[in-house]
């Protein structure tokens, strides 16, 4: 019959380790059934490549020792530790807590480092964790089970039913409790790290955020612009100022190497970037085309596990970083036709699966198409709510809508567009952006920063400008009350004719929408700058009447000059004697001298 070995007590298994922190490594075989040395090596590994994850770690591993071999758990103390300090945990930070820690089995560094690479992703750090859990709590019950024994068997058989009950109770799922955290007592003055963005206010560090727009709309553009920002540490977009100059992973699934040159070409064009701008553009950024990948894959039983891309883009960013922004343009090729976009299961995991990679020190940022019901607003990205609800900063790339396309009646509509914060988690609302896009071939199709509200302002004064105009050729051939001139009255035949004061002015101003509200705005300032006056007729009328530049000759209407006496010319008003003269509107109505608009 053969003999089978014995296998050590848990807690004091992992060999015979003669050379223990010089970084040997330690042997397994005599460990207990209910151990998987390989996951406490990957749960530890993940939290040592990105610390982002030890809080995941420790909610499901809590403050226990789950460890089965000594070297993990004392790597585990360490990271513990350092956590509830606030510190940093990566190789260098647990590689010294472990030595000033004084465990007797605490592992070298060649070890930790070995450790570092037995993840290859942090994505999975939590599943890692779980198996570390269950087997911990098999081995805890298979010892609560031997000792329930013994005492069963010195009990008195009164006893018994307590004796399991505390057993059953022991077993029961509750007893799985969550580590509860307590706030410090004076917990307002508590001195919190602010939250960190890629630039102010946009971008948070550490979570997705997504840039969308309809095809052809410029968010490669726009994107490409913000990298470049990022690169050389100077806003290139009104408001996104860097907190600091970083290094950007550019993950391109659509585009071509040599396209991202002549799109970064002609940004450095119209932002004027400096010989050292560009150089650091070209030492800061990092692109890789890749037209295609397998970033996810579909497990037995249908769980989204990290594909061979993913894993790579995990190596990437743990070798070649740190990054101060990775961006995915976009969303939907990332995917790559395996996974149903429209599922929010999918959209929660892929997200969760993202975030794990590029830490907290880094923005990742999706880059997707809109919604195809939602080609003209641009509120929401392609596929499922979860998208959305996952990331914590949702940027909307869209053209003008009627409303601000009317208050600037003479831009060309397709040229501009507006960059609008649809979502924001960690800051206040954030002001809408508008953009023009360059028309010169050195740098067609770049976005750049307009004062839109500027335009507005411009176009609304223009606008005022034609409407005084109008009043005053108006005016410089009747007084006219002030309702008439606003619509109130006048005549229901004049209006007929559309030979009213209103429908003259509305003829005068072509594109103009000539309304009440509109008109009795600019009244008041036309009388406030003297344009206009207001007088009372020898029968009581109140009306109102123009400011006349004075030609010198008599006005068959009233005997007098048309200016009156210390009135220098101005500006819009119409004499009937010198149309070209001081005033003139360059206008001539062809009316004889006294014509009375109202009685044509």
């Amino acid at each position: 019959m053969n003999a089978t070995k014995e296998r050590p007590p848990a807690g004091k298994a992992g060999g015979d380790l003669t050379a223990r922190g010089r970084g040997d490594t330690p042997n397994y075989s005599t460990t207990p059934r209910a151990c998987s040395p390989e996951a406490e090596r990957a749960v530890l590994g993940a939290c040592l490549i990105n610390g982002a994850v030890v809080p995941d770690v420790l909610a499901i591993l809590g403050n226990g020792c789950p460890f089965i071999v000594p070297e993990h758990a004392a790597t585990y103390e360490a990271i513990r530790r350092l956590y509830a300090d606030g510190a940093p945990v990566d190789l260098v930070t647990v590689s010294e807590a472990v030595l000033q820690g004084g465990h007797p089995n605490a592992p070298g560094p060649l070890y930790l480092s070995e450790l570092s690479g037995a993840s290859p992703t942090s994505c999975n750090a939590a599943y890692y964790a779980g198996i570390v859990a269950g087997h911990a709590r098999t081995r805890h019950m298979a010892e609560r089970c031997r000792a329930t024994a013994a005492e069963l068997e010195a009990a008195d058989p009164g006893e018994v039913p307590a004796i399991i009950a505390r057993l059953q109770e022991d077993a029961a799922p509750g007893t799985c409790r969550l580590p509860l955290a307590t706030l410090p007592g004076d917990w307002r003055a508590a001195e919190l790290p602010a939250r960190q963005f890629a630039f102010s206010g946009a971008f948070p560090l550490g979570c997705v955020s997504s840039v969308i727009a309809q095809g052809g709309g410029g968010k490669s553009t726009l994107i490409l612009e913000a990298a470049a920002s990022l690169c050389i540490g100077r806003p290139l977009i009104e408001g996104w100022t860097p907190t600091a100059p970083g290094r950007v992973l550019y993950l391109a699934f659509e585009d071509d190497l040599p396209e991202i040159q002549r799109r970064l070409k002609r940004i450095a064009w119209a932002f004027g970037l400096t010989p050292d701008e560009c150089g650091a553009v070209a030492e800061r950024l990092r692109v890789a085309a890749m037209p295609g990948g397998q970033f996810f894959s579909i497990a037995q039983g249908g769980a989204i596990e990290a594909g061979p891309d993913l894993l790579r883009l995990a190596a990437t960013v743990r070798e070649s970083g740190p990054f101060a922004a990775v961006i995915l343009d976009p969303k939907s090729a990332l995917l790559g036709g395996a996974l149903d976009e429209n599922a929010n299961p999918v959209g929660q995991r892929v997200v969760n699966l993202l975030t794990g990679i590029t830490g907290p020190d880094a923005a990742l940022v999706l880059v997707d198409h809109v919604a195809k019901a939602d080609r003209e607003g641009a509120t929401s990205g392609r596929g499922a709510g979860a998208w959305g609800d996952a990331a914590r900063q949702v940027w909307a790339l869209r053209p003008l809508n009627d409303r601000e396309a009317r208050e600037v009646p003479d831009c060309d509509r397709a040229q501009f567009a507006a960059l609008e914060c649809r979502k924001t988690n960690y800051t206040g609302p954030r002001p809408t952006l508008y953009m023009r896009r360059h028309t010169a071939p050195e740098a067609a199709g770049v976005l750049e920063a307009v004062d839109f509200e500027g335009m507005r302002a411009d176009a609304a004064g223009r606008e005022a400008d034609r409407v005084e105009a109008a009043i005053l050729e108006v005016l410089a051939r009747a007084d006219v009350s002030r309702a008439e001139l606003t619509g109130h009255s006048g005549g229901q035949e004049a209006r007929k004719r559309g030979t009213g004061a209103r429908e003259l002015i509305a003829d005068r101003c072509p594109g103009v929408k000539i309304t009440t509200r509109k008109l009795e705005e600019v009244l008041p300032r036309m009388i406030a700058d003297g344009l206009i006056t207001e007088t009372v007729s020898d029968s009581g009328r109140v009306c109102l009447r123009a400011v006349r530049a004075d030609c010198g000759q008599d006005s068959a209407r009233n005997g007098r000059g048309c200016g009156q006496e210390g009135n220098p010319p101005l500006r819009g008003v119409p004499c009937p004697h010198n149309p070209t003269g001081p005033g003139a509107t360059g206008q001539n109505t062809n009316r004889p001298e006294g014509a009375d608009w109202r009685n044509p």
